[in-house]
């Protein structure tokens, strides 16, 4: 019941839409019931209720591969109001804790170091320095928390990757679109969110590819798709070990990037 004081946690395979802090509250979109359908072969569709705040419906469709772990997650977004709207794609997965993040480097980034962080009362960093990130490899490496747990990049390079303590790697592919306009806070195309304790000492890390602004005339949808991918991949016995080149190798071959 979103109307309920209290408050559940939602699961690692959370989508949302912005903008961040312009968009209409929306706790039944978030928290509320969906429909649920099978839609086709290793495929299932959830749809929201049509919210009269945002004036806005989602639609969710999952569908497996055949083969592997390849998961294609397609989110629409379908204007049910009467007015144009303006909204953006934004994934909110969780990681298990603990892990790694590789995240591939344009050669041209608006900001210093490639990332920004978001600071305590609306403080947005645009050049910070960090023990737990570094570059290698042409990757932005984030090897444990920093000091503010969001940050924010303006990679064009449409995947990234994510070794968790259990062995595994997760890959997400999405597209990226140079000539269209990026519109939160500052412009970009990836946040992340790595906190240590954030919750009864639950340590996890949000791997959010960000969509582009969309305009949505009534009546009309956009949608937005990421790939996800799972493969065995040892984890280091030091966060800061880690062979950088090893998982870019891996996570290339597993998305089709490299035979």
């Amino acid at each position: 019941d979103p109307n309920s004081e209290e408050r559940i946690s939602s699961g690692a395979g959370r989508f949302d839409f912005g903008l961040e802090r312009r968009v209409s509250k929306r706790d039944e979109i978030w928290l509320g019931a969906w429909e649920s359908e099978i839609t086709g072969r290793r495929q299932a569709t959830l749809t929201s209720v049509r919210h009269e705040g945002t004036g806005m419906q989602v639609v969710r469709t999952f569908t497996l591969a055949d083969k592997g772990s390849h998961l294609s997650c397609k989110q629409t977004l379908i204007n049910i109001g009467n007015e144009t709207k303006r909204h953006n794609h934004w994934s909110r997965t969780f990681g298990g804790g603990g892990g790694i993040v590789v995240i591939p480097l344009s050669e041209w980034s608006r900001y210093k170091n490639h990332y920004v962080m978001f600071e305590p009362e609306d403080r947005i960093h645009l050049a910070p320095e960090d023990e737990a990130i570094s570059i290698q490899e042409n990757c932005l490496v984030i090897s444990g928390a920093p000091e503010y747990p969001k940050l924010g990049l303006d990679s064009m390079e449409g995947w990234f990757s994510y070794l968790m303590p259990n062995d595994l790697l997760f890959v997400k592919k999405y597209p990226v679109f140079p000539d269209k306009l990026y519109g939160e806070r500052v412009p970009m195309t990836i946040s992340i969110w790595y906190v240590e304790n954030h919750r009864d000492t639950l340590t996890t890390t949000e791997l959010e590819p960000i969509g582009p602004l969309e305009t949505i005339a009534p009546g009309e949808r956009v949608s937005f798709t990421e790939e996800w991918y799972l493969v065995d991949h040892e984890f280091p016995e030091e966060n800061t070990t880690l062979d950088v080149k090893a998982v870019v190798d891996a996570s290339k071959t597993l998305i089709g990037l490299r035979k």
